[in-house]
């Protein structure tokens, strides 16, 4: 039997949101429709995002800058060593952590952003993975007395500002009362300097101390589920393996709305601001696994949406 073709996918450390929306369709499209063997790399945390690939690497390293030295025999390491006059190349490294960046030439989007409304969105080269499919596991989905419901949270700096797009503590304590009497929750928000998406900075919130003390044996914060030294792809083998057990998901925007919105069944949404609204995105979040999402822009019509659709 022949080997498939290796194809090589470019590097990409951008935003969460643009790898999960863009690149790993893109790649997995590759390997189901053009019959070619993957090959990837990308930051710490994308490991399990490519499960399909057939070699996957972390790069912990980039060069950060290039530059040229002219050498003249008058500089201190030519009086040392034997030196040639000329330009010598130069670069300097740093850890290769997310920032912003376009998408690479030759993406599905033949763009170098992922915003666009469900009527402009890529007929071609865009195969969303089977997230749900390959991390559910139905003998753990058994053990659930209740079915459970992931809240995806954050509190972090946005476009240098203050927080704008999370859910705040009253609404979130209302949430949890009302979810709590039919489901087990699990309640998300990574706070990791490794996890972090290009500027979000987290910033000190009283939701998991109010949580772990209102809610202890109906809600399960992340955290305590994570051994203290795990590695950020550890974290999101967690993340994926829980949502794959669910059918119900809360979140708000950007990179967390999107992965909620790859296991199926319902996804509520609050953004209050960003590209996102502005540009119609959350019109074809379903496509990336015949979801149901819904997007609100007010706490209040949050807390009113998720007591009627769950």
């Amino acid at each position: 039997r022949r080997s498939a073709e290796e194809c090589n996918m470019p590097l990409f450390s951008g935003e969460y949101g643009y790898e999960l929306a863009a690149m790993v369709p893109w790649a997995y499209y590759r390997h189901r429709v053009d019959k070619c063997a993957v090959i990837t790399e990308g930051v710490e945390g994308s490991k399990y995002l490519y499960f399909f690939s057939k070699r996957h690497t972390i790069v912990h390293e980039t060069i950060l800058k290039k530059y040229t030295v002219e050498l003249n025999r008058d500089m201190w390491l030519c009086r040392i060593f034997p030196c040639r006059p000329g330009l010598v190349p130069y670069q300097t490294k740093g850890k290769l952590r997310r920032r912003y960046q376009d998408l690479p030439p030759g993406n599905p989007f033949n763009n170098s952003r992922v915003h666009r409304d469900d009527m402009s969105f890529p007929t071609s080269r865009w195969l969303a993975p089977p997230f749900k499919e390959f991390y559910r596991r139905d003998d753990v989905a058994r053990t659930f007395v209740k079915p459970l419901v992931i809240i995806f949270n954050k509190y972090t700096v946005e476009w240098g500002e203050q927080p704008v797009n999370f859910i705040p503590l009253g609404e979130l304590r209302e949430i949890l009362t009302y979810l709590t009497e039919t489901y087990y929750v699990v309640y998300v928000r990574l706070e990791s300097k490794k996890l972090e998406d290009t500027d979000s900075r987290s910033c000190r919130f009283g939701d998991k101390t109010m949580i772990r003390a209102m809610f202890p044996e109906s809600v399960v914060v992340l955290d305590d589920l994570l051994d203290d030294d795990v590695s950020p792809d550890g974290v999101n083998l967690m993340i994926f393996s829980l949502a794959a057990l669910s059918d119900r998901f809360v979140s708000v925007q950007r990179g967390n709305s999107v992965v909620a919105s790859f296991f199926g069944g319902m996804n509520i949404i609050l953004a209050k601001r960003g590209a996102e609204l502005t540009e119609g995105d959350y019109t074809y979040y379903h496509r990336f696994s015949n979801a149901t999402v819904e997007a609100v822009d007010d706490e209040r019509e949050l807390v009113d949406r998720v007591k009627d659709r769950m």
